[in-house]
């Protein structure tokens, strides 16, 4: 009898280890588990913070590059001519873009973006002995001796109708703003004109000098389509500088009651011109002895500044101009 309760009792110890280990196994199992789903857990939550390889190429290949245009239009008559492309920083067109040429009123893009440099475009400019510097035959605005004009009214005399009056007062009252002196206009547009270069050259121009703020002058005054390219992205950023080559015309009266209209001379703005063209922006013409003419267009989503330099006529020049700015539209069409 007490042999059998003895492994009965034996019985019992075995069976009861035997599921304790049993138990054991079952926990160790469920830790292992756990263990394993914090561990993807925190994969997963690096795969958030870091691309995986595969997707970063994938996203690297689908970024959108930016295609360079190259055209080659024919009846491209005029001395030199450019096309480039602000957003590839690309000639997409070039001819003679080597050689220094007079910009003629196109310099005032740089006077404008100069006085802006060193001046507010809400100072009150008195208009002085800075007219009697006009050359003769210069383009004019109407700007009246003795009359207060703000430096912005006075760019956009300057920008639309081209106003040579207005580039002498612009250049005499920056610089007396600047200087803080009482300069006469000859001293005033002098300090204007020799800053206005090292302010060019800080810009980026190597081959630019001007000697006057308007443009009317046939010697040692000079730049290359190079230079008018840094110029012309330069003015775009400004903010006064591309509201006002956009303008068709402006007008407003004084506070002594002078009323002024001003038509902008870039036919290529007027709808109501034969070489009117939706996409240009703006930018500046230039007359002296020939024919120039700088301006922005968007195509294909792109900014490209096209330049006609020294054309024969006033109709070529936007015939040229024409040409270069429908064979980049056509060329863009291939990548939209």
């Amino acid at each position: 009898m007490k042999k059998i309760i003895f492994l009965l009792i034996t019985l019992l110890i075995v069976f009861t280890y035997a599921c304790s280990l049993s138990s054991e196994s079952s926990y160790d199992n469920t830790s292992v588990y756990h263990a394993s789903s914090v561990s993807e857990n925190e994969f997963v939550s690096q795969e958030d913070i870091s691309v995986p390889e595969e997707e970063e190429k994938q996203e690297i290949g689908e970024e959108s590059v930016i295609q360079n245009i190259t055209v080659y239009p024919e009846n491209v008559t005029a001395e030199a001519a450019f096309a480039y492309c602000l957003d590839s920083h690309h000639f997409a067109y070039e001819k003679n873009t080597d050689v220094k040429i007079n910009p003629a009123s196109i310099t005032k893009l740089l006077t404008v973006l100069y006085a802006l440099e060193i001046a507010p475009k809400e100072l009150v400019v008195t208009v002085g002995d800075e007219l009697n510097l006009l050359q003769p035959y210069s383009s004019v605005a109407g700007i009246k001796y003795g009359r207060k004009y703000t430096l912005e009214q006075l760019i956009i005399a300057m920008l639309l109708p081209s106003g040579n009056d207005a580039a002498y007062s612009v250049a005499a009252g920056a610089a007396r703003y600047a200087t803080q002196q009482d300069l006469s206009a000859r001293e005033a547009v002098d300090w204007f004109i020799s800053n206005m270069n090292d302010y060019a050259v800080k810009l980026g121009c190597t081959d630019t000098h001007f000697t006057v703020p308007d443009g009317l002058a046939y010697e040692d005054h000079y730049t290359t389509s190079g230079d008018l390219v840094i110029i012309a992205e330069n003015a775009l950023k400004s903010e006064v500088i591309s509201k006002y080559i956009a303008l068709t015309e402006f007008s407003f009266t004084t506070e002594n009651g002078d009323e002024h209209f001003w038509k902008n001379t870039n036919a290529h703005l007027h709808n109501d011109s034969p070489y009117y063209i939706e996409c240009v922006t703006g930018m500046k013409t230039g007359s002296l002895g020939k024919y120039s003419l700088l301006v922005s267009a968007e195509i294909n989503e792109k900014t490209y500044i096209i330049g006609i330099l020294g054309a024969s006529t006033h109709n070529e020049r936007y015939e040229n101009s024409t040409v270069i700015i429908n064979a980049l539209s056509e060329a863009e069409k291939v990548y939209k």
